[in-house]
């Protein structure tokens, strides 16, 4: 016999099982995790922030959120732009008066980033579900 052939053992049945039903195991283990951060657990945030300025103010709450509801007051005097996640990525303006959502599907909003569009102030009411 060469040195490039390989030799082969058998495996008892029994061994063989196990280690196969071990790797299943594992794998729905992980399947669980997966599913399980994919399912909101009820518990809604909601408070109001004052947004001055032109610098980003952050929002960032002790777990992720689901999805969130971000509403510009009516008696607010100026838009505000807001980013998910990282600042200045994805601006999207809310009028006054207005409503923005964003719905990740999975938990995976960490952080709101607002600022004012014309160095004004608004009232923003944030509503978010983790």
């Amino acid at each position: 016999m060469s040195s490039d052939e390989k030799k082969f053992e058998r495996v008892r049945p029994d061994v063989l099982n196990a280690t196969t039903l071990l790797e299943v195991a594992g794998r729905l283990g992980d399947l669980f995790d997966l599913t399980k951060s994919m399912i909101p657990s009820g518990v809604v945030d909601s408070f109001d922030i004052l947004v001055t300025g032109s610098k980003p103010q952050q929002v960032r709450k002790e777990s992720s959120w689901f999805n969130v509801s971000i509403y510009n007051d009516a008696d607010s005097t100026d838009s505000v732009f807001v980013s998910v996640n990282k600042v200045g990525a994805d601006k999207h303006e809310i009028k006054p008066d207005d409503t923005y959502n964003v719905n990740m599907g999975a938990a995976k909003i960490y952080s709101l980033f607002f600022r004012s569009s014309r160095n004004g102030s608004a009232t923003v009411s944030v509503t978010g579900v983790r």
